[in-house]
């Protein structure tokens, strides 16, 4: 594609955004404030009708009444009361490290709601069903007459959250969380570790304009410990640093050996792998990465696909990820001038690997190199590093931390949404933006100093097979 194509590309893509924005500002389904306002007085006035709090509620939780009736409120006090969120959470893995572990996520997600609200809905659960309870509340609503002769539904109802989530700086993945969307819609919030509180006064903030929310205030004040919501895979910033020593340890181990060439490869292999996976968010699979014709030196990128066609994408490799790449690949050619004239057949196997005939990075048993990465798992290596999917997870938290447009990461992650459409803003992102999340998680690997590793090449020199 030429530039003078690829800026009319990303010109439409804006003007498409454009239009997208003016049709939300004007939706019929879209409430302006003075109707909402105009509810909630009457709500107010009718605040013993159980369909007037039901009203609320529905307003202030972005739900339906179908979704509200599909949990049960968990009350907390006198004031405040969780509505859970409908998950199938993943488990977390079992570490094969016991030095590391994985942030600590809660068993069940839920957002804050005023107890009254909540046990207005325990008992209407108990009296009707979902399908009577939405006609009892659409009969409730017609009989409101707002000034602007807007006509509220539970449905204009409900997406008012969704209208409104900007002005308080929530973020769509944070409003499908709120509203209870299943996972896979946007299903980035299942990918990442976040703080409940910060959303918890996000929301709060939204509440704010309709009901009394002194109460929840007060309560996430009295909160001894932040709770955290989302994937239990994230391994903590330690953990890594822990994970990382631990290759690292047993890859000297080795080279102090001196003739245990095999541990020297598998290991050093591991750690190459790893540090490129934490840099390129590829998924752990047994041909990770491919073969060396996906990687080009000369623009410093990587073709990945890791999960099907849909995953293909190009990636930028970071200055870290450049160099222990190179790294490898001198390793590679010091191993092959070793086994020349000892072991043939393993030369050959190497040179398929640098001749991109062959995976490029494979273990190495008795026999030689076999097929691919993933056989490491049979020769004694922790599948904490030839399975587990926690790059992708770590780097992932530690970006929306920074506040990276979550989309960006997708793009980048190649991780794709149910909710994608093909003029969805993914598709307006340029190479640059990937380059800018590029930077972003060298500079994490850096702090981290994860790139610290003895020159194996150097090790193999004079070496016999």
């Amino acid at each position: 594609m030429t530039n003078r194509s690829l800026l009319k590309q990303q010109k439409r893509a804006k003007e498409h955004q454009q239009r997208r924005a003016k049709q939300a500002a004007c939706d019929k389904e879209r409430l302006t404030s003075a109707a909402i306002n105009e509810l909630v007085r009457h709500c107010e006035k009718k605040s013993q009708n159980e369909y007037a709090l039901l009203a609320l509620l529905v307003l202030i939780s972005g739900r339906t009444v179908s979704k509200l009736f599909s949990v049960k409120p968990i009350l907390i006090d006198d004031n405040v009361a969780q509505l859970p969120i409908r998950w199938n959470k993943a488990q977390v893995p079992e570490s094969f490290l016991p030095e590391t572990e994985y942030i600590k996520t809660s068993n069940q997600e839920f957002t804050l709601v005023p107890q009254k609200l909540a046990s207005n809905l325990s008992k209407l659960q108990q009296e009707t069903d979902a399908e009577a309870c939405d006609r009892q509340l659409k009969a409730f609503l017609t009989k409101v007459r707002t000034s602007t002769k807007e006509h509220i539904t539970p449905i204009t109802l409900a997406k008012a959250l969704g209208f409104q989530k900007h002005q308080f700086n929530i973020s769509v993945f944070e409003w499908s969380f709120l509203c209870d969307e299943p996972k896979n819609v946007l299903g980035q919030n299942s990918y990442v570790a976040f703080s409940a509180e910060k959303l918890f006064r996000k929301h709060i903030k939204f509440m704010a304009q309709f009901i009394d929310t002194a109460p929840l205030e007060r309560y996430l004040t009295e909160l001894k410990h932040d709770v955290w919501f989302g994937s239990p895979r994230v391994l903590t910033t330690e953990s890594v640093v822990k994970a990382f020593s631990h290759i690292v340890n047993n890859l000297n181990q080795a080279i102090s050996q001196r003739t245990n060439y095999e541990r020297v490869h598998n290991w050093f292999t591991v750690y190459t792998v790893q540090l490129m996976q934490l840099a390129t968010l590829h998924r752990p699979i047994s041909n990770v990465f491919r073969t060396l014709d996906q990687f080009n030196l000369r623009n410093n990128t990587v073709e990945i696909v890791d999960k099907g066609e849909e995953s293909r994408r190009l990636v930028p490799l970071c200055k870290v990820a450049t160099e222990a790449l190179c790294n490898y690949l001198a390793y590679l050619e010091k191993l092959k001038d070793v086994a020349r004239f000892e072991a043939r057949n393993f030369t050959s196997e190497v040179d398929k690997s640098l001749e991109g005939k062959a995976c490029l990075f494979r273990a190495w048993s008795h026999s030689g190199l076999t097929d691919d990465y993933r056989s490491l798992r049979g020769l004694g290596i922790s599948e904490l590093f030839t399975k587990s999917n926690w790059h992708r997870h770590f780097i992932s938290t530690a970006l929306v931390s920074k506040d990276y447009d979550r989309y960006l990461i997708n793009t980048f992650s190649g991780h794709r949404l149910d909710s994608q459409t093909a003029y969805g803003k993914s598709k307006s992102f340029t190479y640059d933006d990937l380059l800018k999340v590029s930077t972003a998680i060298e500079s994490i690997i850096t702090k981290l100093d994860l790139a610290r590793v003895p020159s194996v090449d150097e090790y193999l020199l004079g070496a016999a097979l």
